[in-house]
């Protein structure tokens, strides 16, 4: 397995933002979603992230 996004996403936003606090989520992905499929899961884990008591800690 390939893992492109990696520090390749987590790293860059040390530097463009090092005084913020901003959530990051690391999730496992897969080859075989098209985009429509990854936008969805975005969506739902959003929505859930949103609806979630711990919705203070993440900053949306």
């Amino acid at each position: 397995p390939t893992y492109i996004w990696d520090y390749g996403t987590v790293v860059p936003l040390r530097y463009l933002a090092p005084n913020e606090d901003i959530a990051v989520i690391s999730l496992s992905v897969t080859w075989a979603a098209n985009l429509e499929e990854t936008y969805t899961w975005g969506q739902v884990i959003g929505k859930v992230l949103r609806e979630s008591k711990k919705k203070d800690d993440v900053c949306m």
